[in-house]
């Protein structure tokens, strides 16, 4: 978006950004939800706990794959990187439900156990980075209304898991196909990022205003005198609180399926969409 200040590049990229956000999230509905119920049905159950604590894992491991992002130059292009994210997101989803298929029939090539493990963990990073590169899209295009596209992903989010309970009739259908669902959703992520980058530029930074001409290194200083001191502490527990938000959120995702619909039924999707509606 090259100039959030006006009405009509400010509601186009809304809709870039709320778009993005509900179809990354549609899709990590369909992948994550039942996801700890499938694994515990492919391996043993310690096994399959083991398996499913490298999803919040993967959130740290991000941390790394953006400092090298960095010192590649690639988040100059914040939305090649994002399209880049979506597509291994949408890849290893699909490698992911092959891998379980295989692994059930005994088509393994490795020990169960190691492809279980680099396939979703390597999902699970692709996952957190295009959740990061779209957050940090919303505050720089949205500014404040950057919660309202956040809302966005929820809804994505609630519209998968209640397709889940209410298009897929048993547990079996859902174990099966849930992850290639995730796989036909990410297509669709991929699609609108890709449309969003060639006809309507929506993932770019807000750019300075035209009249300033001012070399790069004059507006690199500007924007340092600018901004506020950063204290160590705080930055050091801001992370803190990241990482602790997204494991809670990743292990309340993965280990409430199993609860929901053992106790509840079908009844568990629509009490779980519930409690993303209230969020």
């Amino acid at each position: 978006m090259e100039s959030p200040d006006t009405d009509p590049n400010r509601t186009q990229g809304w809709f870039v950004t709320s778009g993005a956000f509900f179809l990354h999230f549609l899709s990590l509905g369909f992948a994550v939800f039942p996801l700890q119920t499938h694994l515990r049905q492919i391996h043993t159950t310690p096994v399959a706990s083991i398996l499913a604590s490298l999803v919040p894992v993967a959130g740290l491991l991000s941390f790394f794959l953006f400092g090298f992002a960095e010192r590649r130059q690639w988040t100059k292009h914040p939305g090649r990187l994002l399209l880049g994210a979506a597509l291994g997101a949408g890849a290893l989803q699909f490698l992911l439900g092959i891998q379980l298929a295989n692994y059930q029939a005994g088509r393994n090539l490795l020990p169960g156990f190691i492809e279980t493990a680099i396939c979703l963990l390597m999902l699970a990073c692709a996952h957190a980075c295009c959740m990061n590169l779209l957050n940090h899209l919303a505050v720089a295009n949205l500014r404040n209304h950057a919660y309202s596209a956040r809302a966005a992903g929820s809804a994505g989010y609630m519209l998968a898991i209640l397709a889940t309970g209410a298009v897929l009739t048993d547990e079996t259908m859902v174990l099966r196909y849930h992850l290639f669902l995730a796989a036909a959703s990410a297509l669709a992520h991929i699609a609108f990022v890709a449309a969003s980058l060639v006809f309507l530029d929506g993932f770019s930074h807000p750019t300075k205003p035209p009249l300033e001409h001012k070399t790069s290194s004059e507006w690199i200083e500007q924007t340092n005198q600018q901004a506020p001191p950063c204290h160590s502490w705080r930055w050091k527990a801001l992370i803190a609180l990241v990482c602790l938000t997204s494991f809670c959120e990743g292990a309340f995702g993965l280990y409430s399926h199993q609860f929901l619909t053992t106790n509840y039924g079908d009844l568990g999707y629509y009490l779980f969409a519930t409690c993303i509606l209230l969020e």
